[in-house]
């Protein structure tokens, strides 16, 4: 469906899915289930404690002109739920090196994956991000992965500490638990994600101290994306998170939820081989199509210190739970070093 309104009255524009034709024409067509979406609703237009008091209706008289006939095509549905005494909702958040040593860390809003092993060499200089804790590697199994929470953002500051119960009560009840992330990338640069290994683990001591152990492998992709193109979707098993409330060392020292955390996603990637030059090699035409080439690092997209020059593609990542629907978009850098100057 899709609905208009803006004067007191509602428009609906009720179609039917592809399958429910089928079914018409089939003559066993029968309305069991519906979905909603808000995808083309712009909530950036809501700015708290300013303008006027009919600010809301900004966004409550968008209108939403385009009815699906196919459920896949609504990215951001909204979830049914069959109790109504769930208090929290679950979003996901991402860990740094500061929580977790093998976590990278965002460098303004961008994570950092370095091409090849040079790049990677030159990107931990002083003179460019100055830290491994800034870099992803390709196609690295252990080392640098992507960390994800996904859990009851400051469930804590309510009383609603990380201990096995509350995961179950305010996450597993509710059926708001994800065992599972499915991720989408774009494949004209990615060609697999990577996602943990079966022994994983995220977990503290008795002593609240951090026990974590993180190696990845690499996924086969579940299925192509019909509403994104050049996107194709991977299923992620996650790690279930097993740190829980320590009164003597918090717990808050591990993740960066500071709430119930159900479970955990470590990601990598790995690009096209044809990106993956090194500096005497062949450079990729993709870098020069959908990206930007010879770029020195004290240009302000990099804001490094060097002279060195680098070529780059920025791409997003969007990272889905499984039961929850929460989701998590992530500024990916494909990086590769081109010359000292």
């Amino acid at each position: 469906m899709a609905f208009l309104d803006n004067s007191g009255d509602i428009i609906l524009d009720a179609v039917l899915t592809d399958l429910g034709r089928t079914r018409m024409a089939q003559g066993t067509f029968n309305i069991s289930r519906f979905g909603l979406g808000d995808d083309e609703i712009d909530y950036s237009q809501w700015v708290t404690a300013t303008g006027s008091a009919y600010q809301d209706l900004t966004i409550l008289q968008t209108p939403v002109f385009v009815a699906h006939t196919k459920a896949p095509n609504i990215n951001y549905g909204l979830l049914d739920l069959a109790r109504n005494d769930v208090l929290y909702m679950p979003s996901i958040q991402t860990s740094n090196t500061s929580k977790v040593n093998t976590a990278v860390t965002e460098n303004n809003g961008i994570f950092y994956l370095a091409a090849n092993s040079e790049t990677n060499k030159n990107l931990v200089a002083s003179t460019a991000l100055g830290d491994a804790k800034y870099v992803l590697v390709n196609d690295e199994l252990s080392g640098k992965v992507l960390l994800e929470e996904f859990g009851l953002k400051d469930s804590s500051n309510d009383g609603i500490n990380p201990t096995q119960a509350n995961t179950q009560n305010y996450l597993g009840s509710p059926g708001l638990l994800d065992k599972a992330a499915r991720v989408r990338v774009d494949t004209r640069f990615i060609r697999s994600v990577l996602g943990p290994r079966g022994g994983s683990s995220f977990a503290n001591t008795a002593n609240g101290d951090p026990s974590i152990n993180i190696t990845l492998e690499s996924v086969s992709a579940t299925a192509n994306v019909s509403s994104m193109v050049n996107y194709s979707e991977w299923t992620i098993g996650l790690m279930k998170n097993q740190v829980t409330y320590n009164p003597i060392n918090s717990e808050n020292n591990i993740i960066v939820t500071n709430g119930v955390v159900g479970s955990v996603g470590a990601f990598n990637f790995s690009v096209f081989k044809e990106l993956t030059s090194i500096s005497t090699g062949t450079r990729s035409a993709y870098y020069t199509l959908y990206g930007a080439t010879d770029v020195v690092g004290t240009d302000a997209r990099l804001g490094f210190s060097g002279a060195q020059k680098w070529d780059f593609i920025d791409t997003t990542v969007y990272i889905y739970g499984e039961s929850s629907t929460a989701m998590k978009q992530i500024n990916l850098r494909i990086i590769r070093y081109v010359s000292a100057s």
